[in-house]
């Protein structure tokens, strides 16, 4: 795959997620009463799949949100242990184009 390429749709999907975390962050204040979503990849990965993320990946079979939701713990695991210091969104990105 072109470097280009790779790195310009882990900017997109890096995008994606910012914009995921934004509009979470209203969900959390307006439906949960401003409680911490502690399921909060489920509504990620449901939101990421409804908002383009499969297409973004590039995927030939069908990415489904229970794939979606399972990386999201993994990436925030990894990304709590190795990166902390790295902006999610661009370590989430990443950690989804290696795994899916």
């Amino acid at each position: 795959m072109d470097n280009n390429n790779q790195a310009d749709r882990r900017s997109q999907i890096a995008s994606l997620l910012a914009l995921t975390g934004e509009e979470h962050g209203k969900y959390e204040a307006s439906k949960l009463g401003g409680q911490y979503d502690v399921d909060w990849p489920k509504w990620y990965a449901g939101y990421l799949v409804e908002h383009g993320l499969p297409d973004l990946l590039r995927r030939k079979a069908k990415v489904e949100s229970d794939q979606i939701e399972e990386l999201l713990r993994k990436a925030d695991a990894s990304h709590r242990e190795n990166a902390p210091d790295e902006r999610w969104a661009d370590y989430y990105a990443q950690y989804l184009l290696e795994n899916i």
